[in-house]
Formats: C-alpha cells, structure tokens, sequence
C-alpha cells in the first residue's frame, strides 16, 4: 500500500512540475512590454542612477579625508617631537 500511494504522489510531483513548466513557457514566449517602462529615475536615486553608486562614492571621499586627517596628524606628532631632520648619532 505504502510504495502505491508514494507512486501516486510522485505522479501528481511530475504532473503539477509539467503543468508550471507548460505556464512558465507560455510566459517566456510573450514579448515584455517596454512602454510601460519609466524613462526618468526618481530623484531619490541621484546622478548616478541608484543609491548604492552614490553611497560608495560618499564612502570613498570619507575614507580619503580620514586618510588625510591621520596623515596630517601623524605628521604633526613627527614635528611636535623635535625629531624632524635630526641624524641620529653613530654608537
């Protein structure tokens, strides 16, 4: 009884699989209707077409003014020492 109702339930599988494969068909061979399709982009998106252009072009101009920040106060640290052009002495 067990391996006829499991035959039964792989029968229904591969009917219902063939009948979403038969739909799925049917879709793919209409044409996709472009006019309906906007041709401006919201303003939200920026001038760079999506969001994400424009957070990794904010993020990238943040990271150079965090590389020149350390950069100026590394250098500063060097020149507050009083160790700038100073050879150091042969031992």
């Amino acid at each position: 009884r067990k391996i006829y109702d499991d035959q039964l339930q792989q029968e229904a599988r591969q009917k219902e699989w063939e009948r979403l494969e038969e739909e799925w068909a049917e879709e793919a061979e209409e044409p996709y209707d472009w006019s309906n399709e906007p041709h401006v982009l919201p303003p939200e998106y920026g001038r760079h077409g999506n969001p994400a252009a424009s957070i990794a072009r904010l993020y990238t101009l943040v990271m150079f003014a965090v590389l020149i920040l350390l950069a100026v106060g590394f250098a500063y640290a060097v020149v507050r020492s009083g160790t700038v052009g100073q050879v150091p002495s042969a031992p």
